[in-house]
């Protein structure tokens, strides 16, 4: 009898825990609800997992951010930057994402039962349409007070605080570039997506760079002792205004040498920049001068392609400085043969002379004023004639030496050359010695010249 009355006990136990197990088990979990109130996110987790909690909150947080769409109004900042189509794809994956970050206000459910994890969130489209509404709103209080600050400053041609200032608007309008960007102040409405691009190109336009001297003469590896000179003027109607703490870069856009890259212009919007040396011989080199954006933004990363929208492109305000350096005078001697026979014209011999005259040597015709003599040998010899089916292609082999002598001591400062550069197409051994001839000038700049600028002349 006890048996008996054990095995109706167990019975009804297990009868009654598969119906309060059945009972407890929500309807979300059997089915996805459908809810056009709210927003909804449904995660689960095998507890068997590591933080299946969180894990499954995750997934819930996923799920229900993939349901809040993301529209780009037609007056947003991501309109503007059409073209930048990659851009639009990273903001709406990034919108998403800072969905699963910053949601806030949605309600939670959670049922587990031995295996499982399950977790529900839900979120009300009203209030989150509001609070959105909300981020936007205060969004553009904060791009106001920058946009407004910008103005004033580019009003007095205070151009760096004026650049801060508007960067730091868009930087405040970041996380709704897709949005309305319409705003209404009490100076009228503002579109920053339009307003504030306009405004910057208009304060670029009007930074200007002027020097009173604009060619300069250099000694090669020889510290110049007039260092290049600018102002910096904002020019406001008739009106130019001086434009203090503008910091400004330095560098070298064509040469090279050694130079101070970074100063400020003072109180009267001058700033100079001291040239330790040229380590090129390049008889025309060019230093420009131009506003330094990263120097002037040191709190923003202007790598950022948003940022990036706003920066002037050619309308950087610059200027350029021309480095005439006053290079050693050399007689040149040039013997060309080719083919077996002097070239009189010595057309090549020229082209090599060009290069020197542009980068190392002033030449001369008197040979008493000359600091060098320079000695350049060329030869072009016919090699062979491979026949093919209805054609031939000809081969030219081009040899070369150049060497310098100080005409002071008599001593050979440099000696160098190369040889068998092979010129090689069908038609005629005139085609292949203009192959040869061209293959020639480049091993020439590539090899000779770069050692010839080294040497210290």
């Amino acid at each position: 009898m006890n048996r008996i009355l054990r095995y109706l006990i167990l019975a009804a136990l297990l009868q009654c825990q598969y119906v309060f197990v059945d009972a407890k088990t929500p309807q979300w979990v059997k089915q996805r609800p459908v809810d056009n109130q709210h927003y909804i996110g449904i995660g689960m987790s095998l507890k068997s997992d590591k933080d299946y909690a969180q894990t499954a909150r995750k997934k819930a947080l996923v799920e229900l951010g993939s349901e809040i769409k993301i529209t780009v109004s037609s007056n947003s900042l991501l309109q503007r930057m059409e073209q930048n189509y990659h851009y639009q794809e990273e903001y709406i994956s990034s919108v998403h994402s800072s969905v699963m970050q910053t949601l806030e206000g949605y309600e939670t459910e959670t049922w587990e039962d031995k295996k499982e994890y399950w977790v529900m969130v839900k979120l009300n489209k009203v209030k989150y349409e509001t609070r959105q509404k909300q981020k936007l709103d205060q969004a553009k209080m904060m791009a106001s007070l920058y946009f407004e600050r910008g103005r004033e400053a580019a009003d007095k041609g205070e151009v760096g605080t004026a650049i801060i200032s508007y960067f730091k608007a868009v930087s405040a309008l970041r996380d709704h570039i897709g949005d309305d960007l319409t705003h209404r102040t009490a100076a009228g409405t503002v579109n920053y997506s339009v307003d504030i691009m306009t405004d910057l190109q208009k304060l670029y336009r009007k930074t200007e760079f002027k020097t009173d001297k604009s060619v300069c003469q250099f000694e090669f590896s020889k510290q110049s002792l007039d260092p290049l000179k600018l102002q910096a003027i904002f020019v406001s109607n008739t009106q130019e205004i001086p434009i203090q703490n503008l910091p400004v870069r330095f560098e070298f856009t064509q040469g090279e040498g050694v130079l101070a890259p970074q100063s400020t212009t003072d109180y009267d919007g001058f700033v100079q920049c001291v040239v330790s040396r040229l380590t090129s011989k390049r008889k025309h080199q060019e230093v420009t001068a131009s506003l330094d954006l990263a120097a002037l933004l040191t709190g923003e990363n202007i790598d950022d392609i948003l940022l990036r929208h706003f920066l002037p492109g050619d309308d950087l305000p610059k200027t350029r400085f021309i480095i005439e350096m006053n290079k050693p005078t050399a007689i040149i001697e040039i013997e060309e043969i080719v083919f077996g026979k002097k070239e009189n014209a010595m057309i090549f011999g020229n082209l090599i002379k060009s290069e020197l005259n542009e980068n190392v040597f002033n030449f001369t015709n008197n040979r008493d004023n000359a600091d060098y003599i320079v000695r350049l040998k060329l030869e072009f010899r016919k090699g062979e004639e491979k026949k093919g089916s209805g054609y031939s292609v000809y081969l030219v082999h081009a040899d070369l030496h150049l060497s310098v002598i100080s005409t002071a001591n008599k001593t050979m400062i440099f000696s160098d050359g190369f040889l068998e550069v092979r010129g090689m197409l069908p038609g005629s051994y005139e085609q292949a010695l203009k192959d040869a001839r061209e293959k020639t000038l480049e091993k020439f700049k590539s090899e000779i010249l770069i050692k010839l600028e080294e040497v210290d002349i």
